[in-house]
């Protein structure tokens, strides 16, 4: 891949240079080539698992330090792309990587034009920050009665994260048809948790439970968001 593309309308990404642009910060990295290499290869099949395997063969030609550089490549990633919470770049157990987010097409010339279109236009700003906190202040009320009306009773017996933590917000539980209860916890930076009938799964075993994983880590994005105002009269 070498044309340019944009990361879920923040990251410019020019292959050609090997850099990243963070739209929201301004700042530019250049990437070692075989990381933004990872990175491309990871990004072809969104939402697919692409194994260590293939990427050490692509990139480090099976070369025997492969897997270590493997790991460190994505953790740079990580850094590069603010994604603390392993989120955009997942990893799948003994398997190799998921890319979890959206792309859309760009150029670093469109990058600097908004830019500088945005530094020349600070009042306008000022206003849309206005209007947004007015909406929030308006239909506040709105979003504490869904929040209110979420989740099912959990389970008491939870082996790491105190109760007193969590809130509707930043957990979720389901009950699948055999009974079993299911449910992920993120609060604040800590890697998300995932537990089974209120015993904590390592994420070695999360393999075979990605789907429902992935479900409520974005029920609980969704959770988080200001919901849409009420037509009702």
């Amino acid at each position: 891949m070498q044309r340019s593309f944009v990361i879920n309308d923040r990251f410019q990404i020019v292959p050609s240079n090997s850099t990243i642009s963070d739209k929201v910060t301004g700042s530019v990295i250049r990437l070692e080539p075989r990381l933004m290499q990872v990175l491309c290869l990871l990004v072809e099949t969104p939402g697919q698992t692409v194994t260590r395997q293939t990427l050490i063969d692509k990139v480090w030609n099976n070369y025997p330090g492969g897997d270590e550089a493997l790991t460190q490549t994505v953790s740079a990633l990580r850094k590069a792309l603010i994604d603390d919470r392993k989120e955009l770049l997942q990893t799948v157990p003994k398997k190799g990587y998921v890319f979890e987010g959206t792309i859309t097409d760009g150029t670093a010339k469109t990058f600097i034009k908004t830019s500088r279109k945005f530094l020349m236009i600070p009042v306008t700003l000022t206003i849309l920050a206005v209007v947004a906190l007015v909406w929030f202040a308006v239909f506040q009320k709105d979003q504490r009665s869904v929040v209110a009306s979420g989740p099912i009773a959990y389970p008491s017996n939870l082996d790491s994260l105190s109760q007193a933590e969590e809130t509707p917000l930043n957990s979720v539980e389901t009950k699948g048809p055999d009974g079993t209860y299911y449910k992920m916890v993120a609060i604040g930076d800590r890697p998300p948790a995932f537990y089974i009938n209120g015993q904590r799964i390592s994420e070695d075993n999360w393999e075979k439970h990605m789907p429902l994983i992935n479900f409520l880590k974005k029920e609980i994005k969704a959770r988080k968001r200001p919901s849409a105002p009420s037509s009702a009269p």
